[in-house]
């Protein structure tokens, strides 16, 4: 009805906003029989929650150690976010200490409608462990509570009176970023270099992050409430939909950092970020048995390290900095020397003045395919001395090898690097709240380096104890526990690249060995990112003084009698509003719709502040009716209330909540002791409308109808019936005002299309027909061979195996689903993978679908729809198609059947062959592998003459292009001494393009898991990069580049 500049203003006049508030606290049960003997999917019932719908999914997760999974659905998400928390528990009958319950909270919306609780429980617990299964039915109970009963988490918004400070709205799932915003205003020296950002003179206020940064940061210091984020990001040129996508808070930071730094350019401004937060690694290479050492320095932002394996800071370091030895196949390349054993680490050289360290608590799981998260224990200190782990910084050196201690690092060396002070000391605690793929973020802050601890959770701030911030977010604490698995002997550290293409395996799948499973997980919220401030530097950080521009406070005072003139008007204008009308005409066109307007411009203005008969003479007036009454409706449309006709009572008392009114057409004055009713028929193939009607309460169903009847149901909300005994009185609990009574009658029900096809949809009641039309969904579908397409009404729990039935029959198929294999497309190139698919519910929202029916290769068969490119060049694709092939076929195999097809006519030998995902090589193959991921794409090259015979300077390093999908990835040769400029012009030359100047390189290194792009300069080379041996080369064709990972969107700041 408002926009959302009108809303925020109602919401601060304390009169009814844009974000509807919903108070419910609600636990279901949820049965699952025969547990241990199905494979599931389990799926629950409908499960209401005040006015909305779940469903809950358990799911057996296979693995080397299985587990038990749960997914939440709201059915029916609203318009605006909602605040919710959901607890799950299992509870062990015969042991309450093995109980497990798991509580995580999120904001749903129509775009995020889901909540994952992965790895819930062990499935050899739920086995082994007496009192989890009760006569083969495993039981959850599944609690539901708004933000309004769980204070406690969610909180309201506080004012600066309480604690001194205040929070930020969270638009819907940017809780990463409130975090993370709080925890850089709460370093002065931080949001005094942002109140620096030359502002004055800017053109477009809207579209400037820096002063809209500053407009962030001027009200969190002297707003008295809760601070809106909508300028800034839309600022950023974020889309609504982006708001509603919640990022990594580690990617935020960087991104923010780098585009705030790209603004400071050509100030006095400009190395102030840097010089707070930016520190120096070097990447140390050491030969063992020649004088050979290289020295690389990068700088960084944060460090990342590693929870899974340590349970100390300190531990973390240690790994960070471990030394790695290069030897056998993956030895190292020394110029003049050949390949040679060496030692390769990490050292620090410069720590910064805030020191920003990401615990890294998600990870790659080889065995389930996905991303995990670890709440392992990992402890950190209030102060720590990182001295010992700072390593003076060293230049290259091949010779001298005497000057070198065991360490690398003369006693000297030692003591200048500890005479400076390298104490630090914890002032932020980000935490993450949640699984991988639903969470929440929030942070612990000490604002005043010896001042008290305060929680920052989006709106709400209070102060925390010392307890909160440490040990209750250190993560899962297992040592008392039973473990599922003997305790497995603890692994050296070791440090592997995410790609390496110069070893065997470019995956190392015992690097994310698990642990012992625990039967307990209790815990879902941990620290994931901390910030210290040098102790001896904090004068630095911790400013005594700090000025806030002049043209800043000339803005807000400008922005503040603004606000203060609408509220004004708005206070004149907010009860002048526009409501719908529902009238019997609606309930009969509509059908099932349950009440809903069918015309929405069926409309009459109201003043709320007037007399509520001056509506009823709006009614009159408009309707031409003599004898009438209005009732109000509540939240599911139904009306339930009169609108009492009064010279004194202002309408708006009787508006409270709603926008709808129904006009009865008998004038009634008392309802006391009557009920409003809705009357329907139901003849087994059509409904039809048979009038509303008031009736005494003392009356019974049967009195409702007199036709002849079998049934009688009441229709809910959603598309639900409950069927109720035609005796019931009218006065039962379940009977309120404007119920609708569907009354079936003696004919004999009708036989749907899909009920011949595969029995669904027989109309045997009412139920079932609402089912039908309130559960069901139209299915474009077509051939992937054919352009007609054909719509079919499909209910969404629908099986596949249904639906692949109803495909066959539509577009008549000689399809056996025996001996055959019917392959369904969405958006992808690629089938979908339909096999842990429950019903066909996810195709609600599709654009339609596409089939190609395979004949003689049975659907439970495990097969491959591959995807193949072959190029004569490296460069160029010649051919492209696709190949049913078996799932695990081998490299040789595919090469011996394509040359029997003549689509390859040289030696095998004499190509290369590699998987491609996106613009990015994946793996390279060998003639013994086997593909197993039709999501990647075979490429099958012939190797061009000049990479036959590499010289010992030369290279073949990986090429891609992630912003132009035109260009394929390759294999590109390179060599010792080779500038970037000489490169592009070779690309320049192989593409046959005329311009490359505005195409830059960049190196894409691999270290610890951690990759890196550092962009080449005309004359710069990639020999520092080429010892790594994890070197990738990317192409951008613009100047802008774009992220291009793996199951994630991009986060962008314009």
């Amino acid at each position: 009805m408002f926009d959302d500049e009108t809303n925020q203003l109602m919401e601060d006049l304390g009169l009814t906003g844009s974000n509807e508030t919903y108070d419910f606290d609600v636990t279901h049960t949820f049965q699952i029989p025969n547990f241990l003997d199905s494979n599931g999917p389990f799926e629950s019932i409908t499960l209401p929650v005040g006015p909305f719908n779940f469903k809950a999914t358990a799911t057996k997760n296979t693995g080397s150690v299985p587990f038990l999974d749960f997914k939440i659905n709201l059915i029916n998400p609203p318009e605006s976010p909602l605040k919710i928390t959901i607890s799950i528990t299992i509870n062990n009958k015969e042991k309450s200490e093995e109980t497990v319950l798991v509580k995580s909270n999120s904001t749903l919306s129509k775009n995020f409608a889901v909540m994952y609780f992965s790895n819930f429980i062990s499935l050899r617990a739920l086995k082994e462990t007496p009192g989890f299964i009760t006569d083969g039915t495993l039981i959850a109970n599944i609690k539901f509570s708004s933000s309004n009963t769980e204070s406690n988490i969610w909180g309201t918004a506080t004012s600066r009176e309480s604690t001194g400070y205040v929070g930020l709205e969270n638009q819907g799932a940017t809780c990463y970023m409130n975090s993370m915003l709080q925890m850089l205003y709460h370093l002065p020296a931080f949001r005094q270099i942002v109140y620096d950002l030359p502002t004055a003179e800017i053109e477009d206020p809207e579209r400037s992050i820096p002063l809209q940064l500053q407009m962030l940061f001027y009200n969190l210091e002297f707003s008295s409430q809760a601070v809106s984020t909508k300028d800034l990001t839309k600022s950023f040129g974020w889309k609504p939909q982006d708001i509603m996508v919640q990022h990594d808070v580690q990617e935020f930071n960087r991104i923010l950092m780098s585009t705030l730094e790209e603004k400071l350019k050509g100030t006095e401004s400009e190395k102030k970020i840097s010089s707070l937060f930016t520190g120096k690694n070097q990447n140390a290479i050491r030969c063992v048995n020649i004088d050979y050492e290289s020295f690389t320095e990068t700088p960084f932002t944060d460090l990342q390290l590693h929870v899974q394996g340590n349970r100390t800071l300190d531990e973390a370091f240690e790994g960070y900095l471990a030394v790695d030895r290069l030897e056998g196949s993956n030895q190292y390349n020394v110029p003049g020397h050949g390949k040679q054993d060496a030692d390769i680490c990490m050292e620090i050289t410069e720590l910064p003045t805030v020191l920003q360290l990401h615990l890294n608590r998600f990870t790659y799981d080889f065995d389930r395919d996905q991303i995990v998260k670890i709440n392992d224990w990992f402890e950190y200190p209030e102060s720590i001395d990182l001295s010992k782990y700072v390593t003076k910084k060293q230049e290259n050196k091949k010779s001298d090898k005497e000057a070198k201690s065991d360490e690398y690092i003369s006693k000297s060396d030692k003591e200048e690097v500890k005479s400076d002070s390298q104490i630090y000391d914890l002032v932020g605690v980000l935490v993450h709240s949640g699984t991988n793929y639903s969470g929440h973020y929030y942070a612990y802050i000490k604002p005043e380096i010896d001042g008290d601890w305060y929680e920052f959770n989006d709106s709400v701030v209070r102060k925390a104890k010392k307890d909160e911030v440490f040990k209750a977010n250190f993560g899962q604490n297992d040592e008392d526990d039973e473990e599922d698995e003997p305790k497995q002997k603890v692994l050296p550290k070791q440090r592997f690249s995410k790609r390496n293409f110069r070893t065997k395996n470019m995956f190392d799948k015992n690097r994310n060995k698990r642990k012992p499973v625990k039967r307990r997980r209790t815990v879902d919220h941990s620290a994931y990112l901390l910030i210290y401030v040098n102790r001896d530097k904090q004068k630095d950080v911790y400013l005594n003084e700090r000025k806030v521009p002049h043209h800043l406070e000339v803005i807000f005072e400008k922005l503040k009698k603004e606000k203060e003139l609408k509220q004004k008007q708005l206070l004149q204008q907010i009860y002048e509003t526009d409501v719908q009308i529902l009238t019997d005409s609606d309930i009969s066109d509509n059908e099932t719709k349950y009440f809903s307007v069918k015309d929405v411009k069926n409309k009459i203005h109201v003043n709320l502040q007037q007399p509520s008969e001056k509506l009823y003479e709006t009614v009159k007036e408009v309707y031409k009716l003599d004898s009438f009454t209005l009732w109000q409706c509540g939240a599911y449309g139904n009306p339930t209330r009169i609108i009492e006709k009064s010279s004194e009572g202002a309408v708006g008392k009787f508006m409270s909540g709603t926008s709808t009114i129904y006009i009865q057409k008998t004038e009634v004055s008392d309802i006391s002791d009557h009920i409003l009713t809705f009357v329907k028929s139901f003849d087994g193939l059509t409904v039809n409308f048979e009038g509303s009607q008031i009736i005494e309460k003392t009356k019974t169903v049967n009195d409702l109808f007199t036709k002849p009847f079998s049934k009688a149901f009441i229709e809910e909300y959603g598309g639900h019936a409950v069927e109720i005994s035609p005796e019931t009185v009218l006065t039962a609990n379940i009977i309120h005002q404007g119920m609708i009574f569907v009354f079936q009658n003696t004919k004999e029900t009708q036989t749907s299309e899909l009920s011949k096809i595969c029995g669904l949809f027989d109309l045997s009641n009412y139920q079932n027909y609402l089912e039908m039309k309130f559960n069901s969904f139209e299915l474009k579908v077509k051939s992937k061979s054919d352009s007609e397409i054909k719509s079919i009404q499909v209910p969404m729990n629908m099986s596949i195996p249904d639906m692949k039935q109803v495909i066959s029959h539509k577009f008549n198929l000689d399809y056996d689903k025996e001996k055959d294999t019917l392959l369904i497309f969405e958006k992808e190139e690629i089938p979908l993978k339909l096999k842990r698919k429950t019903n066909i519910e996810f195709l609600k929202n599709s654009n339609g679908i596409e089939f190609e029916l395979i004949k003689d290769i049975n659907e439970n068969e495990e097969i491959l729809y591959q995807r193949i490119e072959i190029s004569q060049n490296s460069f160029e694709i010649s051919q492209k198609f696709v190949k049913i092939l078996k799932i695990n076929t081998a490299i040789h195999s595919i090469y011996e059947m394509l040359k029997k097809e003549n689509v390859l006519d040289h030696e095998m030998n004499e190509y290369r062959y590699f998987t491609v995902w996106g613009t990015s090589i994946w793996e390279l193959l060998k003639e013994n592998n086997t593909l197993n991921d039709d999501s990647l794409v075979l490429r099958i090259d012939l190797v061009p003459e000049d990479q036959k015979q590499l010289l010992e300077e030369e290279f073949l390093v990986p090429l891609s292009h992630p912003d132009c999908e035109e260009f394929r990835p390759t294999l590109f040769k390179v060599k010792e001494g080779g500038t970037a400029k000489e490169m592009k012009e070779k690309l320049k030359s192989i593409y046959k393009v005329d311009d490359v100047s505005k195409w830059h390189l960049d190196a894409v290194t691999t270290l610890a898991g951690k990759s890196k792009n550092v962009t080449l300069k005309n004359d710069d080379t990639l020999d520092a990069y080429l010892k790594t041996k994890s070197l990738e080369l990317h192409v951008y064709h613009s100047l802008e580049k774009q992220t291009n990972t793996r199951n994630h969107v991009a986060l962008k700041i314009l």
